[in-house]
């Protein structure tokens, strides 16, 4: 019908109509799609690789894919330097386990805001940390976090983006990876997402700053 490959519909409301259906279309599938993953997920049914992961690729591979993202809504981006730390687990997790928290970032920053994505080594594991100036979260809000669709009416209103179910996975493949996430917020103020990893003792050697 979009293409209109047996002729004209005629009215132009109804190619409106046409998006509006197929764009809900989509957006339920992609919701379907992260509830079976977080499911999974929980249940220890999605094996996870366990590969020696540079931990900068995946740093540098998420700020690649929400570079353009962050410009268009008016952000700033700040990274830090390189920390040469190796990590243990799959690489298309860890990529999607940050990319969860910056999206999230994203979203709840208003346009003139700032996110920062730093990265901190030492002898033990590493911690990955993504800060955003946006909108924050109360202490019931923050508390209800540990559940599943803790942020779906927020998400649904602000472009119908998801169900909520980025910060339950990203908590998830942390956890299945050997860490572990911490949320720390305050309305107006902003939010700070700290994921702690544990360091592939195979093949890092880091070295930590005095």
């Amino acid at each position: 019908m979009e293409c209109e490959t047996y002729g004209k519909m005629g009215d132009p409301r109804y190619a409106e109509y046409v998006q509006s259906i197929k764009t809900s279309g989509e957006h339920l599938l992609n919701s379907f799609a992260a509830i079976l993953d977080l499911a999974e997920l929980e249940n220890g049914q999605k094996v996870l690789r366990a590969d020696a992961v540079p931990l900068d690729e995946v740093i540098t591979a998420t700020c690649r894919r929400f570079r353009g993202q962050i410009a268009r809504a008016g952000l700033a981006l700040s990274v830090n330097s390189e920390t040469g730390a190796m990590l243990c687990g799959d690489r298309l997790a860890f990529v999607r386990m940050v990319g969860n928290i910056v999206e999230n970032a994203i979203r709840f920053t208003p346009a003139g805001g700032k996110l920062t994505l730093a990265t901190f080594a030492a002898d033990d594991g590493v911690v990955i940390e993504v800060t955003d100036t946006g909108i924050g979260m109360s202490e019931e809000r923050l508390s209800s976090l540990s559940q599943p669709f803790a942020l779906g009416d927020a998400t649904f209103t602000r472009e119908g983006v998801g169900p909520g179910l980025g910060i339950s996975i990203s908590r998830a493949i942390a956890e299945l990876s050997g860490g572990r996430m911490v949320i720390d917020s305050a309305p107006s103020i902003g939010t700070t997402v700290a994921i702690s990893l544990p360091l592939d003792v195979r093949h890092s050697k880091v070295t930590v700053a005095a």
